[in-house]
This record gives structure tokens, C-alpha cells and sequence, in this order.
């Protein structure tokens, strides 16, 4: 290494917030971070080369105008010129559309839509083996592929969600969501020229010596920075108390005192998201839900998108645990919590334990027919539930009640869930194990006369 001087590396310029290359030819994302990490244990420079795409990129490292790609997927076609290490990222790959297009379960059933897809990709293989008769549409980046499915021009756009969901961010984009989750994640390592073999050699010890710590705090660095929300008080405490560890390090510029911030960060971090989950389910709690409603609301209110809310009650809760006990109780209400975060999983989504045996879930952009079919989906899994506890088993059913409308400039978010609320009532009262989805005005939404049970 140190007879060849610098290491030229060759990245995709514009695929934040995994790498890209800024104004001054730094090369800057994840895996900047990690190339940096392996060149500062490995003892020699890195070199940006510059090109106009992940494409160009691939073809300078294919013609030894660069030595590596610092995040490349392992193909048959690159291994005739290319050697890989072994994966040091796992990227989870979506499918972004339209706010108005429904879930999506299975990308099998979307064979004759387009889907774009970034030309060059190294997920595109992979589609076309395991998806024959997929329609991949390349486009040449993220912004385009985005933006033709805001046209209507694709169905939907495949990409990773880490960098669908910082553009999204990034350009405040309203109208688009991610509709699905493909099974295939992509494992990405480190591409080398395969006509210098020690430098692969190299470039795996340096893989293999990447402690799973260090791998989260690089990743972690950056998909805080993707998630963080426009305008949020915790946010500013973050930056605050990074502004204090940039301070103190410059300071003291100690080991120990790196630690000892680290690990504060981490505990605050932990603390403030157990503020916010329910610690039965690990489902999100009422706090969470007073905090997030407004925002989806606000946000449906000022765009004319529909927003949709059920409240889900497990029926003869009370009845279980007197006949199996409170601890059968808990698994039951463990697995139930477990269906729900798996059915409302989008970001547009949002899920919680409401009290008791109660949960609330409410979502923007579907449509009535849609939300009603999720719902049905839902009730069916969870009446074909077994629980178990200890030799005992058991199933349970559900009621829901819903509301869905676009809101009006004088509604109100606690309007629709007393509406709901309501509409549970009617469910419970009709029969339970059904659904019960309310519509249009929520100026007068009384509770069922006759309920022998409190709103809650």
C-alpha cells in the first residue's frame, strides 16, 4: 500500500444519504464514513475521481481509471472484472407512489405497471431474476424517477428507503409515499480491480475488522439526520447537546471523555423513546399520539388528502383474563400489538395502544374503500390468531369502528376521533367482530344509546 500511494476511489455522486460527491470533490454519505474508517486503520489516503454517475462510476472502476467503488453489490456479469468483500451494509429497498395509490403486498401483481429504477443500479439484476416480466423503467437519478411518478408517468419508483425518504424530506414532498416494502434487502461491500488481488485481500481484513458498533454509530449519524422532523423541539436539543460535544472535546480532547458523551447520548436517546412507547406492546402510546395526529391532520388539512381513523377493541377482553389470567391477557395483547405494526408500517402511518385493550391507528391519503379493505385484512388475521401461553391456547376477535374524510378548514382531529369512537360503539353493539366505517360530517356524532361501557 504504501508503494501504490493514494487509493482512487469512484462513488455515485448524487445518492445521499448513502454517498455522494459535494461541491469541493469530497466524497461524503455512509460510505465515505466507512472507506475513512478502513484508510485510517489501514494507514494510507483516499482519492475522489470524480464522474457524472454510479454508471460512469462502475465503467472507471471496470476500466482502472479508479481502484475501488466504495459500495457495490456482488453480480456474476461485475465478477469478470471486479472483485467484492463481503457485504458491510444491508439496504432495505421500497416502493415509492403516489399518495393516492393503494398498498401495495406483493410486487408480483404490478408486472404490467412501469416501475422507474436508477440506471446503473445494482438491484437491477436481481428484479429482473427473481421478478421475470417486471417493467423497469432506468431513469437517470432519484429526483427523476420521483418526479415521473408525481406526473403518473411510472406506477411507482424502486430505490432504497433511506434515500427515497431523505428526498422526500429534503424537497418536502407531499403527494408521495412508500407504498410497499420489497423482501430483497441489497448487501453492499467494497468493489475492487480484480487485477490486483492483494488489494482486495486488504480491503476484506479492513471489512472484517469493522466492529458491529461501529457500523450502527456511522449509520445511526446519518438516518438521524434523514429522519429528523422539520420542526421539532428534541431536534434542537440534539444540536445543542452535539454543539456541547464538539465544545468539550475541543476542550479537553480526551478518550475517556468521548465515551462518557457517547454513552449520555445513547441514554438519552433510549430515555426519550421510552417516553414514548408502551412498554406492554412496544406499540407507541397516547403521548405519541398527541403529538403525531396534529401533524398528519395539519398536514391532510392543507394538502386536501383524506384522513383516515379506526379505534380497534379487543372484544370479551375482560372475559379472557378472568378465565385465563392477566399474564394470558398480556401475550394477548403482546400479538395483537404485533399484527398492527406489521399492517401500518408506511411513514404516513401511525399505530398505538389508546388504554386497556383499546388501540387507535389512523393514516393519510387512502382511500375510504381502501382503508375499509386494510381494516378487513386485519380483522381476518387477528380472528385467526392463536394465542398460547404455557399449554393454553385461545383466539380472540376484534371490533373496529372508523372514520374517514378529507378534513375541512374549521375540523378538528379530536372531531374525528370521538366520530370513530363512536363508530366502535356501533360495531360492539351491533354484534362485535365487525367493522363499523363512518363518513362525512363530524358535527354530530352521539355514542350509541343503550352502551353499558364509557367512551374511553
Amino acid at each position: 500500500m504504501a508503494q501504490r500511494g493514494a487509493i482512487r476511489v469512484c462513488a455515485a455522486p448524487d445518492w445521499k444519504p448513502y454517498e455522494a460527491v459535494d461541491n469541493d470533490g469530497n466524497h461524503v454519505g455512509i460510505a465515505a464514513d466507512f472507506t475513512a474508517l478502513m484508510a485510517q486503520r489501514g494507514g494510507f489516503v483516499l482519492e475522489t475521481v470524480p464522474t457524472r454517475s454510479r454508471t460512469e462510476s462502475l465503467e472507471y472502476l471496470q476500466a482502472r481509471k479508479c481502484d475501488i467503488l466504495a459500495l457495490a453489490a456482488d453480480t456474476a456479469e461485475r465478477k469478470r472484472t471486479l472483485d467484492f468483500t463481503s457485504p458491510y451494509l444491508q439496504v432495505p429497498n421500497v416502493i415509492a407512489t403516489s399518495v393516492n395509490r393503494p398498498f401495495i403486498d406483493r410486487i408480483e401483481d404490478l408486472k404490467d405497471k412501469p416501475l422507474g429504477l436508477l440506471r446503473g443500479s445494482d438491484f437491477h439484476q436481481l428484479l429482473r431474476t427473481r421478478y421475470p416480466g417486471i417493467r423497469l423503467v432506468e431513469v437517470a437519478s432519484e429526483r427523476e424517477g420521483i418526479a415521473q411518478t408525481q406526473k403518473g408517468e411510472l406506477f411507482g419508483y424502486i430505490g432504497s428507503m433511506a434515500s427515497i425518504g431523505y428526498l422526500i424530506q429534503k424537497e418536502r414532498i407531499a403527494d408521495i409515499k412508500i407504498g410497499g416494502r420489497l423482501f430483497d434487502d441489497w448487501p453492499l461491500g467494497v468493489a475492487t480491480r480484480n487485477d490486483q488481488p492483494q488489494l482486495h485481500a486488504i480491503f476484506q481484513k479492513l471489512v472484517d475488522s469493522l466492529e458491529s458498533t461501529e457500523r450502527q454509530q456511522i449509520v445511526d449519524r446519518w438516518f438521524a439526520v434523514q429522519n429528523a422532523p422539520e420542526f421539532d423541539y428534541r431536534l434542537m436539543w440534539k444540536i445543542l447537546a452535539g454543539a456541547l460535544i464538539v465544545l468539550l472535546g475541543f476542550l479537553y480532547w480526551s478518550q475517556k471523555l468521548r465515551r462518557l458523551n457517547l454513552q449520555l447520548a445513547t441514554a438519552n436517546a433510549q430515555l426519550q423513546e421510552i417516553t414514548l412507547r408502551d412498554p406492554l406492546t412496544g406499540l407507541h402510546n397516547r403521548k405519541y399520539l398527541n403529538e403525531r395526529i396534529s401533524e398528519v391532520f395539519s398536514l391532510c388539512q392543507r394538502n386536501g388528502l383524506r384522513f383516515s381513523i379506526a379505534m380497534i377493541d379487543i372484544d370479551h377482553f375482560k372475559d379472557l383474563n378472568d378465565r385465563y389470567g392477566h399474564p394470558f391477557g398480556d401475550v394477548c395483547l403482546q400479538q395483537i400489538g404485533g399484527i398492527l405494526a406489521q399492517y401500518f408500517q408506511r411513514d404516513s402511518d401511525a399505530v398505538a395502544r389508546y388504554g386497556g385493550e383499546e388501540f387507535i391507528v389512523f393514516l393519510s391519503a387512502d382511500s375510504e374503500s381502501e382503508f375499509h379493505a386494510h381494516l378487513e385484512r386485519l380483522r381476518q388475521q387477528i380472528e385467526a390468531q392463536v394465542l398460547a401461553l404455557d399449554g393454553v391456547t385461545a383466539q380472540v376477535t376484534v371490533s373496529m369502528g372508523g372514520y374517514s374524510a378529507i378534513p375541512r378548514q374549521n375540523d378538528r382531529h379530536n372531531e374525528f376521533v370521538t366520530a370513530a369512537d363512536a363508530a366502535l360503539y356501533e360495531a360492539k353493539n351491533a354484534g362485535r367482530n365487525r367493522i363499523v366505517l363512518r363518513h362525512g360530517t363530524v358535527a354530530a356524532t352521539p355514542y350509541p344509546t343503550g352502551s353499558e361501557e364509557h367512551p374511553a
